[in-house]
Parts: C-alpha cells; structure tokens; sequence
C-alpha cells in the first residue's frame, strides 16, 4: 500500500467491496438484517482503527502517540457507557485513576464515543498545561457551550483570550484582596453554624461547611446573603439537577452539544435563571449614591460601570475554588503540541497531541499519589507536612500559573478562621457508628458522595 493512502479510506474502500458482494448473493429477510448489522459493525471498527492509525502517524512527526485503554464495542462505546454510569454511580475517579495506575507514563488516552480524550495525572504534564506549554491550551467551545446555559457563558471558569481577560480585570479588585470587616461578616455566619450544631444529635457536616461558606461569599461579594443555613434557597435543587448532568456530558465532547441541557433540564435552567436574575435586578435598583466607590463591594461595582455580567451559578462561583478543590480539570489543545512524558508504549517518551484534542487532568489524583506521598496518602495524616518540603508541583489547591485562582487568600482565610473557631468552640468532634464508606463524586469539583456525619 502507498504509504501516503490514508487507512480510512482504505476501510471504506474493503467496506465498499464487502457490501457490492453481499447484495449480490440471494439471501432471506433475517439474513440481510443480520449481515447488514454485521457489516456495519466492521466498517465502523476499520474506519476508526483507520482513523487512528492516520492520525498516529502523523503525531509521529513531533512525538510519540498515547497508550490507549483498551475496548471492545465499536468507536469504544464499552468504555462511554462504562464511563458514565461509574460518574453517576460516584467511582469514576476510581475508574480513572485505575487506568492511569496501569499505564507506565501515568498518562492515557480514552477512546470512547468515536474521539479521544487524553487523562493524566502526571506532575510534567500538568505543569505544561498549566505553564510552561499554557498558550497551547484553552477551556475550549466546548466547555463554554455546555456550562453557558448553566453559569454564563461570560462567567470566567468557561471562557478563554481576551475575554478571560477582561473578566478577570473586573474581579480581580474584588476576589483578590481581603477587606477589614471580611472577618466580622464571617463570624456572624459563623454563629449561625454552631446553631446548626449545637441540636445534640449528628450533623451532616459537608453540607453546613458548604452552606456557611455560600452565605459568607454572597455577603461579602454582593452585599446580601443567600442564607442557605437558615432557609433552603431556590437555587440549590436545580443545581442538584444540572451539575452531575453537565458533568457527564463533558464525557461526550462535541457530541454533547446536540442533546442540550435546555431539553434534558428545561425545569432546572428556569429555576436557577429565575434567582439568579432575580438578584441582578435587585442589584441594578440599589442607589449607589449613598456609597463611596471604595466602598462598593463587587456586584455594586458591575452594576455602577453597567456590566452585563452574567450572574449565573450558586453567587458563590466566582470564589469556589478557594474552597473545594478541584479534581478533575478539562482543557482543549489550540495546536498540537508535545507533552514531557506519556508516549509511546513505554509511557516515558514525548507525548503528541493534535489540535481540538481533550485534555483530563487530574489534581485529586496527582495529590493521592502513593509513590509521590507514600504509602498512607490516602490517609488523613496533616503532619506529613511537616515532615518534608513538597514539590510546588505536587500539591496544586489553587492551581499554578496564569489561571491561579484569584480568591485563594480570601478562601485560605475563610478556611483558618473558621477551622480555629470550631477548635475553640467545642472539646471534641466524634464520628458516629454506622457511617457508609465516603465515595468521591465529581463535578465542577470533588465533593464528598455521601453524607459526612
């Protein structure tokens, strides 16, 4: 074969032939069904392992391609379906850690629902993407168009270039500094937890932590608190609703983007968008005369330039990396570029990826390493850390270079203040008997699957 022949076409080609043969041949009803299905399963094996093939050729040129989980079903919809119902069932971190463990580069690619997406929790790698390769790399269309209806498709988490910029211009002032009552807003929230605790009985503690911190953001940063610890505020049911599904259909890539979240969530987007532009259009009826612009808090400060920022997501998105970390980042290759290590069947050679790839990389993973933390890293033990120095590069809270997130001074206070509060309030904190073993379920971060008592 002519080396310059692209497989596909030789697959279609074999297809062709194999189809002229069979329709040639005198064969029953049940027959034609079954061998049409039968040829339409061959075709599509050869066409993607054509495809493949192509394509890693061409990567050859700048690198080596990657090591590829292994699947059966055509265009590897074992591996989707698998994917998605281990999301759902809260053991997709395991599933992926599971793969990454087996691949010597601790980097794979996932074939699944006709594309392939790279997964990696490998230091190199990750500092190239956050660092040193960043240009190469962007959030992508893709992420923007399946969170927009959910969070804003301005909202800086979903957007890249110039408009991750300007937004970032505007926050900035406001997430990336401490003011002097931050404090005194926080132990007034802070009171209202013990509330919560304080009823001799036990608690469900993940939830009050989110709950306090939603409160102290949203009256820190807007001026009115969502109050989640002493009422249940609209926007928590929908949110329930829209996160895991976006979630999952991250897995689908492009293909996501024709089942929308506006036709499997119409009742949750409606909901979520009715507070959320409910608190814009009280924001737009505050009088700002009466407040010196030093004074104004965030969402004053949008509303007196007339910024049509889109308020979307729980008011406290715009800090939510100062508080969960987050375990499993998504980026799309603007060109192709080459990654340190993951290549090749040893795992340990250059990496290639083509442009319009997805990218999965995973902190949570990274930082559960054991032959990077020993052998008890997936045991809470907080004098490691004085035990040793760590690589910058393997313990990312708050992410590393241009995309460092902005409010983690402000979440790194909020988390001291009130860890020290707790400490000076109560003796002693006890798990009860009966507790479920705690699964990790992802979404826009890690969160505990089950609840914390």
């Amino acid at each position: 074969m002519n080396s310059s022949f692209p497989f596909s076409d030789f697959a279609v080609n074999m297809t062709s032939a194999g189809s002229s043969y069979l329709l040639s041949q005198e064969m029953t009803p049940a027959w034609t069904w079954a061998a049409s299905v039968s040829l339409l399963m061959a075709a599509t094996f050869l066409f993607d392992f054509g495809a493949k093939s192509y394509r890693d050729r061409r990567l050859r040129k700048f690198g080596s391609p990657p090591v590829v989980v292994p699947f059966i079903a055509p265009l590897g919809l074992d591996v989707g379906i698998q994917s998605v119902w281990r999301l759902f069932r809260h053991t997709f971190f395991e599933l992926m850690t599971g793969w990454l463990e087996a691949a010597p580069g601790r980097t794979v690619e996932v074939r699944m629902f006709a594309q392939g997406l790279i997964m990696t929790d490998e230091p190199a790698n990750i500092k190239a993407i956050m660092s040193t390769e960043y240009n190469s790399f962007a959030k992508g269309e893709v992420t923007r168009k399946i969170w927009g209806n959910m969070i804003g498709d301005t909202q800086i988490f979903t957007i890249d270039g110039e408009a991750w910029h300007k937004s970032k211009e505007i926050l900035r002032p406001h997430i990336g500094k401490l003011r002097p009552d931050d404090l005194e807003i926080t132990e007034k929230h802070v009171r209202r937890l013990f509330d919560r605790f304080d009823i001799s009985k036990p608690v469900e503690v993940y939830d009050l932590i989110d709950c306090v911190q939603l409160d102290v953001t949203t009256d820190v940063f807007f001026g009115e608190s969502a109050n989640s610890l002493t009422t249940k505020p609209p926007f928590r049911a929908p949110m329930d609703v829209l996160l895991p599904l976006n979630t999952a259909r991250m897995l689908f890539g492009t293909k996501a983007l024709y089942v929308p979240d506006t036709l499997l969530a119409p009742k949750a987007l409606r909901d979520l968008n009715g507070y959320t532009n409910a608190v814009t259009d009280r924001a737009y009826q505050r009088d700002l005369s009466k407040k010196a612009p030093e004074d104004y808090n965030m969402l004053d400060d949008l509303v007196s330039q007339k910024r049509t920022y889109k308020v979307r997501n729980d008011p406290g998105a715009y800090v939510h990396h100062a508080w969960w970390k987050v375990g499993v980042n998504v980026r799309m290759t603007l060109n192709d570029v080459t990654l340190p290590t993951g290549g090749g069947k040893s795992g340990k050679e250059p990496l290639a990826i083509s442009k319009d790839t997805t990218i999965m990389y995973s902190l949570q993973g990274m930082q559960l390493r054991k032959d990077i933390y020993g052998a008890d890293a997936d045991i809470f033990r907080p004098e490691r850390w004085e035990e040793s120095n760590v690589n910058r590069w393997h313990f990312i809270p708050y992410n590393h270079g241009p995309r460092m997130c902005m409010g983690r001074n402000f979440g790194q206070q909020q988390m001291e203040y009130i860890l020290a509060r707790i400490c000076q309030e109560y003796a002693e904190i006890r798990i009860p008997e009966g507790q479920r073993e705690q699964q990790i379920k992802i979404e826009l971060n890690t969160k505990m699957a089950h609840p914390c008592m």
